[in-house]
This record gives C-alpha cells, sequence and structure tokens, in this order.
C-alpha cells in the first residue's frame, strides 16, 4: 500500500514522457506500473534530444538534471546558412535518447515497476477498472491507462474503440485522420567532425531542403530535412529501410553545410544514422473514461525546434499534477469514476492554449527552413537577419509559461534566469488584439475628435484670416508692400487641397505676419514634434521587433 491508497496507473511505453511520468508518480507516491514493448529500456536508434529550461526545470524538480548536464553539451550559439553554406545571418542541452533514458530510468528507486517486452494488444474498461493485456497474454489491472507509446499509438486505438461502444460521439471523427507528414528527415549521429564547433547550431535553408547540424560533447548531432513529394496521410506514412537512408544520403553528399563541412564529411563519420517522415498532428481530445494519452500520442510536430520532447514532459508534468491532486483530494479510498474522468479532461485544458501555440510555431519554423512559400522566402532571407532578438524572444516565449510539478520544490536555479516562469505569459497567453483594440477605442475616439476640431473649425478658420491677409498684401518692415495671391487649388481634389492650403498658412505665419498664427503654427509643430519623438522611440524599442512600430 502507498500513499495513493491502492490507486495504480498503468503507463503504456518507456520513452521521454512514459519516463517522465513514472519518476514523477513516483515522487508523488502514486502506485504504477510502466510496460514497455522493446526489451531494453534505452535503446540505441540513433535518435538525440534537446532539453530545453521548460524541460530542464521538470528534470530537476526530478533529480535527473546534474546527471544530464554531465553527458551532454550546453548550446550556445545559432548560425544561419543558405545552401551554399554561408551565413546570414540560447543554453539548451543537447543530448542522445539512448543517455537521456537512461539517466531518467537510473533515477527511478524502484525499478521492478519497469516492464520489458510488454506490448499490448488488448485494452479492456468497465466503471471499476481497466485491465491490460499483452502480446505475451500477461494481463495488468489498474485505475488508469497512460498511454505514452508514441505516434502509433495502441492505447490510442483502443481508446477510440471502446468510446466508440460505449459513446459513439464522444470523438471527432477528424482526429483519426489528424496525423499526416509532409517532410521525411534522415537523422543521425557522428563523431567529432572538422569544421563543427561544440555547443554550436547550423541551420542552412533551402528550396524544399533544410539541415540542421548541432556540436555536441565529443559528437555530432545533425538532421538532414526534405520535403516529400506529397503529403502522406495517417494511412500512407511511409515507413524506411536501412537502404532507403543510404540513398537518401549518396543523393546528398556534396551539400555544402558551410564552406568548410560538406554532408559527405559527417556521413562519413557516422555512428547511427535513421530516416524517419516527421509526422504532424493534435488531437482535439486526450482522454476518454480511465484512458489518458500523453505526448506526439496527441500532439506530434516536426522538430525543427526541438519543442517536441519538452512538450511532451509538460503534458506528463500536468497529467501528474492532476492525479496527485485527485488522489489527495479523495474522500474514500480511491477516487471515483467521475472524479477520473474530470481530472483526465482537466489536465487537457491546461495544456491546450499553450500547447496549440508551440505546435504552431514549431512547423512553421519547418517551413520557413525549408523556403516553403514567398512570405517563408522573405522572412528567412530578408527579415531574420536584421530581426534583432526576434528569436531569442520567440524560444523565450516558449518557455516561459512553462509547466511544472506543483508538488514538488522549485529548484533553485529555475529562479536565476533573466526571464521569469510566469504560467500567465508565453505563447498561447498573449492579450487578444481584439480586445486590446476595443480598450483603446475611447483615446482613438479623443483623438478623431481633436482632429476633427483642427482640420474641421480651426483650419478653415485660420486659412480664411490667412487668405484675407495675403490678399491685402502685408507690410514688410522696411515699409514695402508684399501682394502675393493665395493658391486655392493644387491637388485637385478638395480633400487634398484643404492640407496643402494648412501647409501654406503654416509657412506663412511663421514668417510672423501674423502673431496669432505663429503661435498656432508652433504650437500644431510642438504636439506633432512629440508623436514624432514617440514614434521614433517606438520603432526602435526591442519590444516593437517585427510589429508596424518597428517599420
Amino acid at each position: 500500500m502507498t500513499a495513493s491508497g491502492g490507486f495504480r496507473v498503468i503507463i503504456a511505453g518507456g520513452g521521454i514522457s512514459g519516463l517522465t511520468l513514472a519518476n514523477a508518480l513516483e515522487k508523488a507516491g502514486i502506485e504504477y506500473v510502466l510496460l514497455e514493448a522493446r526489451d531494453i529500456i534505452a535503446p540505441k536508434v540513433g535518435a538525440s534530444i534537446g532539453f530545453f529550461q521548460n524541460g530542464g526545470r521538470i528534470l530537476d524538480q526530478l533529480g535527473c538534471l546534474e546527471a544530464i548536464e554531465k553527458d551532454s553539451c550546453a548550446l550556445h550559439r545559432t548560425r544561419s546558412r543558405d545552401k551554399h553554406g554561408r551565413q546570414f545571418a540560447y543554453p539548451a542541452l543537447f543530448i542522445e535518447r539512448e543517455v537521456a533514458l537512461r539517466i531518467m530510468y537510473d533515477n527511478l528507486q524502484d525499478k521492478s515497476k519497469i516492464k520489458l517486452q510488454k506490448r499490448i494488444s488488448k485494452v479492456d474498461h468497465n466503471e471499476n477498472e481497466v485491465t491490460v493485456t499483452c502480446s505475451d497474454s500477461t494481463t495488468f489491472r489498474g485505475d488508469i491507462l497512460v498511454g505514452c507509446d508514441g505516434v502509433h499509438s495502441v492505447v490510442r486505438h483502443e481508446m477510440w474503440r471502446l468510446a466508440h461502444l460505449h459513446e459513439q460521439r464522444s470523438f471527432d471523427p477528424s482526429d483519426k485522420e489528424s496525423l499526416f507528414a509532409e517532410y521525411q528527415c534522415l537523422f543521425g549521429i557522428s563523431t567529432q567532425t572538422k569544421g563543427v564547433v561544440d555547443g554550436e547550431v547550423t541551420v542552412n535553408y533551402d528550396e524544399d531542403f533544410s539541415t540542421m547540424i548541432i556540436g555536441g560533447k565529443q559528437k555530432v548531432f545533425w538532421f538532414m530535412f526534405k520535403k516529400m513529394d506529397k503529403i502522406c496521410t495517417s494511412t500512407e506514412l511511409p515507413r524506411y529501410t536501412k537502404k532507403d537512408a543510404e540513398v537518401f544520403a549518396d543523393n546528398i553528399e556534396y551539400y555544402t553545410l558551410t564552406p568548410e563541412l560538406t554532408f559527405g564529411d559527417l556521413w562519413r563519420n557516422r555512428t547511427t544514422y535513421t530516416l524517419v517522415p516527421t509526422e504532424e498532428a493534435q488531437l482535439k481530445r486526450w482522454s476518454w473514461g480511465r484512458i489518458a494519452c500523453v505526448g506526439d500520442c496527441v500532439h506530434k510536430m516536426t522538430p525543427n525546434m526541438g519543442a517536441g520532447g519538452n512538450a511532451a514532459m509538460e503534458t506528463a508534468a500536468a497529467l501528474a499534477n492532476e492525479l496527485k491532486n485527485m488522489v489527495d483530494t479523495a474522500e474514500k479510498g480511491k477516487p471515483t469514476y467521475d472524479s477520473i474522468k474530470a481530472h483526465l479532461g482537466n489536465y487537457q485544458k491546461l495544456r491546450d492554449t499553450r500547447l496549440t501555440a508551440i505546435l504552431k510555431a514549431a512547423n512553421d519554423l519547418t517551413r520557413m527552413h525549408a523556403l516553403a512559400t514567398l512570405k517563408d522566402k522573405i522572412f528567412a532571407v530578408w527579415v531574420l537577419p536584421h530581426a534583432g532578438d526576434f528569436m531569442s524572444n520567440l524560444q523565450s516565449d516558449m518557455i516561459t509559461g512553462a509547466v511544472k510539478l506543483d508538488y514538488l520544490p522549485i529548484p533553485e536555479r529555475s529562479l536565476r534566469g533573466t526571464m521569469p516562469f510566469n504560467p500567465s505569459q508565453g505563447l498561447g497567453q498573449t492579450e487578444s488584439k481584439v480586445w486590446r483594440a476595443a480598450r483603446g477605442l475611447p483615446f482613438l475616439g479623443i483623438t478623431a475628435a481633436a482632429l476633427y476640431f483642427m482640420w474641421g473649425i480651426c483650419l478653415p478658420h485660420a486659412l480664411e484670416r490667412i487668405g484675407e491677409i495675403l490678399e491685402k498684401g502685408v507690410q514688410n518692415n522696411i515699409g514695402e508692400a508684399v501682394h502675393v495671391k493665395p493658391l486655392h487649388s493644387f491637388y485637385g481634389f478638395e480633400f487634398l487641397d484643404s492640407r496643402f492650403r494648412g501647409l501654406v498658412a503654416c509657412f506663412a505665419s511663421l514668417q510672423f505676419v501674423d502673431l496669432n498664427c505663429s503661435w498656432q503654427s508652433l504650437t500644431f509643430l510642438t504636439d506633432a514634434g512629440i508623436v514624432y519623438s514617440i514614434l521614433l522611440i517606438e520603432s526602435v524599442r526591442r519590444a516593437n521587433i517585427m510589429t508596424l512600430a518597428y517599420v
């Protein structure tokens, strides 16, 4: 019996999200069992993962961060290059996924709860429990089943099947068709290669093709992205062989990454490599009954921004928070079925807004790297190199509103940054532009009234007065008469001519032919000067980069 009062969670999948949830539940004192289909918890598949500050804080809370830091390299610089390797233009930790999984596994106190070679084949569900049957005929019973088993999740499909039997309209049919892939990626790891700097990221932008090279700790992580011939739906997603990967590599052997480095240099030093489609999806519903899904099961994004693994960790943490809160507030023994359904629905609500924004940003970045549209080309080649802190701000926005484990102490290190974590800020939490415009309407009304008073009342009267003075002639300081016939029409359009006559009036009044007009003109220029000064200041303010004020 644990602190959870006999309540038990079954976790399907021992990847990043599954091991994050396992560590979080262990810290919460909640009983669990983790079922992993492979025969090893940390397979060597050539994959890597970057931990940003949002994932790093969770790792720190769990006690894994220090070990990961020892085996990783902190990224400190990003360089953007074109297809010829020419440069035209945060800290994060990058590490082999295998090593990260091993560290997270080693961090668990009770490893007997990790069951290997347990591939789930069927799920049964009722109001009292959920039962999982594996391909080797073993069964496991629990109160909640959490699918952390990836983009081709068995748990997700079983959840859909069971929901259809009991509540046919509980899921939007489009969820089953939401998974697709437009790009493929050859990724791998090479030994240390000349021309690659430790801790430095190099991105190459090219038509329908992009690359990312990351200098790690005595190794190089690399990604080669290419647009596929067509967009593949969930039933058409290709499964690539090693031969497919080698053919892909042969076709780009001489691709220039930097003036001193080609892909062939990395390929010759390769230790592992894999070719995959980069799937994209965001499901509308993540749970039903006693079943919930986390990570790539429900929110899959392209890897260019490196946000997928960290997003999965946040979702696992959000679910752990809900489970901890649910168990702690259960009145008698284990939580009721209704309580379980309510809490499983709530963890998605806490993640939806932020996750939607991150997923869009990640997938948009992939297309910008591949110069997919004219807008992407203009932004990548002309705007981004002059965008100042734009990319740093985007990265900060992705991190600042991150989820943490609410029942564990806040790590001291997470309080030392120049930008504090704040769940009310960041991507997806920006204030509505419509609401901001609505609040600004009273000030716009005041401005409109002032303009009407100036142009509609004062200016016609001033023009009439100036016209009288100019037609009669003005005596200058040596007693000679100056006769000027005013020009009443210049553009031929009354709307423009009225403003032209205003300029004439201002010019004439500045010659001090009339003290009242001179004073009015100087007052106008003073007011205009303040507005112009504000525009100049706002145009160089860092917060206004990539806005109309910047232009």
